[in-house]
């Protein structure tokens, strides 16, 4: 399906006049991926269009659209108790397979209250290989008078085959615009300058943090220490050398962490129950490093590495509100000195 641009001005209102003409034409999509912008905005305006799409009287079209905000259906979601609005969020870092089921048992049935059903996935890039083949069965089959809405916040890490059955809702730049301009910045190639972007999920901020850092020479130097034990000792005190002194370099490393954890633990949600038409490594982030992730997943616990996903919020958060740096720096780095790791390949 196309990709429709809605400038990041007034989203919601624009997004809903998408919606509106759609509705009307009856050229509705039954799934939708809302990518770009901020996190909490493009959850916010995926909240703001299944409401829409839920209320008894939307505004009418070619207006601002928006759900009314007063009938019932819209008094059911500002309480949190819409039977017809299904909500998933990852769990441990992670959407996982029984989610996406409890999602495809729901849809089985007829809208309770309302004329349609919604669900929304967030975050929808941190599905794991079960879940995404899972869904993607799903959206090849619609149910009938359901809709379906994936917020990400770039297209990196989704298979092709999902991104290509939804109507894509792109809130910002595109990844294109986004290369381009950080082109424009300096000397660094453009395969360099995607794989940040991808890292970063499509924020251009974080993406310039990850180049000004050192683009892929820095994420292979801290995959260097994550995945060889012998070197850990003199790897940590050089990184926490060049990385505490600078702060933007620390957040650029808490990106590229964080981007590998998504990708560990999409590794060990793989099973033999995938398509055998689909690579399982289409759904990392760092596709290159696919051989080496699987052995580093290898030597760690699944339950380790939620816990340490969420700590990386918690250390992110605390970096933005200058928090010692080397101090929180050492505790990112202590977790991979405890582990014992059976992989010993070299990048």
């Amino acid at each position: 399906m196309g990709i429709s641009n809605v400038d990041d001005h007034d989203d919601a209102g624009r997004a809903g006049l998408i919606f509106s003409r759609a509705m009307s034409a009856g050229r509705l999509a039954h799934a939708y991926l809302f990518t770009g912008l901020e996190k909490a905005l493009r959850e916010r305006l995926a909240l703001d269009m299944a409401g829409f799409l839920l209320c008894d009287q939307p505004v009418p079209v070619d207006a601002p659209s928006r759900a009314c905000g007063r009938c019932m259906q819209c008094e059911k979601i500002n309480r949190g108790v819409h039977p017809d609005l299904l909500l998933i969020h990852p769990e441990g870092g992670l959407v996982r397979l029984e989610q996406i089921r409890g999602l495809q048992s729901a849809l089985a049935f007829s809208p309770l209250v309302a004329k349609r059903r919604v669900c929304i996935i967030f975050d929808a890039h941190d599905m794991n290989a079960e879940a995404a083949n899972a869904l993607l069965k799903t959206l090849e089959e619609p149910p009938d008078r359901s809709y379906l809405f994936l917020t990400a916040g770039s297209v990196a890490g989704l298979l092709p085959t999902i991104v290509s059955r939804c109507q894509v809702v792109s809130c910002s730049q595109s990844d294109e615009e986004t290369v381009r301009e950080l082109e424009r910045d300096g000397t660094c190639s453009t395969d360099n300058i995607r794989m940040a972007i991808a890292m970063a999920l499509g924020d251009t901020d974080t993406a310039r943090r990850i180049l000004d850092a050192g683009g892929k020479e820095f994420r292979d130097a801290i995959v260097d220490f994550i995945g060889q034990p012998k070197k850990q000792i003199a790897g940590f005190f050089d990184l926490v050398h060049g990385l505490s002194v600078d702060r933007s370099r620390l957040l650029a490393a808490v990106a590229i962490i964080r981007s590998l954890i998504r990708d560990i633990l999409v590794i060990k949600g793989m099973d033999s129950g995938l398509k055998s038409s689909l690579d399982p490594c289409h759904l990392l982030i760092n596709r290159d490093l696919c051989d080496i992730l699987k052995d580093i997943s290898a030597g760690l616990a699944r339950e380790a590495l939620d816990e340490y996903a969420s700590w990386l919020d918690t250390i992110e958060w605390k970096l933005e509100r200058n928090v010692n740096p080397k101090m929180l720096l050492e505790t990112i780095l202590v977790f991979w000195m405890q582990r014992k790791f059976t992989g010993n390949r070299r990048l």
